[in-house]
Formats: structure tokens, sequence, C-alpha cells
């Protein structure tokens, strides 16, 4: 008998399944969603993972091990993610500042709206930038 001990997003379905057959679980993905699934779905799609009922207590340790060995990181990306949104925000606040003191008020949402999306890919665009070259280098973890 098997017990679902982990839902996982298709793309992560692998690497799930990996980390607990590498520490000795005979874990197996019970779902196999096609295509349509994916698509109705829209991406969120859960696959379940399951292992032998002698080896629960076990592969949840691991998977809550996992989760707090990448707790600090998710709480850096977030923190890091938020501070791009505001910067974007501030930076777009200022441009749109001039159509409005222009009198031109019809024009401040659109001014407003296109800089943030444009500061916002401007920030992830860097940001990746800076992580390929940490990965290439050393450990890019630092907060610049």
């Amino acid at each position: 008998m098997q017990t679902v001990v982990h839902k996982a997003s298709t793309t992560a379905v692998d690497t799930v399944l990996e980390r607990l057959c590498s520490r000795g679980i005979d874990a197996v993905a019970i779902d196999d969603p096609n295509f349509i699934a994916l698509l109705i779905s829209f991406g969120t799609y859960r696959v379940r993972i399951a292992v032998p009922d002698e080896q629960v207590a076990e592969a949840k340790e691991i998977l809550a091990e996992w989760d707090r060995e990448a707790l600090p990181k998710v709480q850096r990306l977030s923190r890091q993610v938020q501070k791009q949104f505001f910067l974007a925000a501030g930076g777009a606040l200022i441009v749109a500042a001039v159509p409005f003191a222009l009198g031109y008020l019809l024009w401040v949402l659109p001014t407003f709206l296109v800089v943030w999306v444009a500061l916002v890919v401007l920030f992830g665009v860097r940001e990746r930038a800076r992580m390929q070259r940490g990965s290439e280098g050393g450990s890019g973890d630092d907060d610049s």
C-alpha cells in the first residue's frame, strides 16, 4: 500500500522524486497529466507523489528538511522582489508626475503603468544577469 506524501507542480515532480529516491525512498508519481489537463488547469495541476506506507515518516522528514533548507533563500528572494516592485513604483510615480504637472491627466495612469512594467522587467533582467554571473564565479547570494 502507498500513501501520498506530497503534491508537486509538473515542473517540480522530477526534482522531488530524485530527492526522495536519492535518500532511499521508493517514491512514485501517481498522476501523469496529459496536455488537456495541464491546459485546463492553467499550469496549476499538482501531481501526487506517493511512497510505501512504511516509508511515510522518513519521506515526510526529508521533505520537511528540504523546506527548512529552502526557507532562508525563499525569504531573501521575497524581500528582493518586494524591494524591486517598490523601487519600480517609485520610479514610475516620478515619471508619471510629469504629465500630471503638465495637466495631461489622462496620461498619468498609462505612463505610470508602462514605466512600472518596464522597470520591473529591467530589474528582473538585471537580477537574472547578476545571478548568472554569481553562479559562474561564486555564490551569487549577495544582496546588492
